[in-house]
């Protein structure tokens, strides 16, 4: 997962390869269908259009298997690559499932990292009333609890980006 946020997509190729091998050995998990969900994530991020139904497949596999976490976190990496290829429609529909499915889990992180990606998204479709007002509540949600380092940074990159637009108008 760090190599794939890294966007370092050969390096997710290789250790994917050698996951599936021994995730498909597991019984029961869901090890199998989320590394190669993983791997699908890499061919998504380096060609969206060619990867989009394989992605759909796996995302589907996600969910019959029922695993809200892995799939909040799969939903909002596609999320951002949707939204990075200008794909607003589809990236919007992504973070809104991964949000969905972040709230079952409750996880903080996960949710404010699904968030964000839906506020970001708002914002590009120029919803700037809506981007902010979620932006607002996700403040609020997350009050005082802990969340990683990367949605911690996340929420500044935005904050930041809301403010200066908001200087431009």
């Amino acid at each position: 997962m760090v190599e794939l946020e890294a966007k370092n997509l050969e390096s997710v190729f290789n250790h994917c390869q050698d996951l599936i091998s021994i995730a498909t050995k597991l019984e029961g998990g869901s090890e199998a269908a989320f590394t190669q969900a993983l791997e699908t994530l890499a061919y998504y991020a380096r060609d969206p259009q060619s990867a989009a139904k394989k992605l759909e497949k796996a995302i589907a596999a996600l969910q019959e298997l029922d695993t809200q976490r892995k799939l909040a976190y799969v939903l909002t990496y596609a999320a951002e690559i949707a939204l990075e290829h200008q794909n607003l429609e589809q990236g919007f529909i992504y973070a809104e499932n991964a949000l969905k499915a972040a709230q079952i889990v409750a996880h903080p992180s996960d949710i404010a990292l699904a968030w964000l990606t839906l506020i970001r998204g708002k914002w590009m479709m120029d919803d700037m009333p809506e981007a902010i007002e979620q932006f607002t509540q996700l403040q609020k949600y997350l009050g005082n609890q802990s969340i990683c380092d990367r949605a911690k940074q996340k929420i500044i990159d935005l904050e930041q980006q809301l403010n200066e637009k908001l200087e431009l108008i």
